[in-house]
């Protein structure tokens, strides 16, 4: 199972990843569905600052068990969905599971 994320470009990532998403946004990423993307962008931006904060064995805890799923590549998914949100503001976030 995965995201499928769309704000003007679709994106795509592991469910394994659900409590990293959880943890750094602060509520689950089906959460964001529905979220103008200035909103998103506001949540995604500040998701990205508490990981930059956080050491990085803190972040490898993370890494899905199953190998599907790592919190470098679940950063970056965030990153760009949160760069389409600045690219895109009038467009509404998009989140399926």
């Amino acid at each position: 199972m995965s995201y499928d994320v769309t704000v003007s470009d679709w994106f795509n990532y592991t469910s394994n990843m659900a409590p990293f998403f959880e943890h750094f946004i602060g509520r689950p990423l089906k959460e964001l569905d529905g979220m103008a993307a200035p909103e998103a962008d506001q949540h995604l931006t500040i998701a990205l600052v508490r990981i930059a904060q956080t050491t990085f064995a803190d972040l490898q805890e993370f890494d899905a068990a199953n190998g599907w799923g790592t919190w470098d590549t679940a950063a970056k998914f965030l990153r760009e969905i949160r760069d389409d949100c600045r690219r895109n503001p009038e467009e509404i976030v998009r989140v399926s599971w």
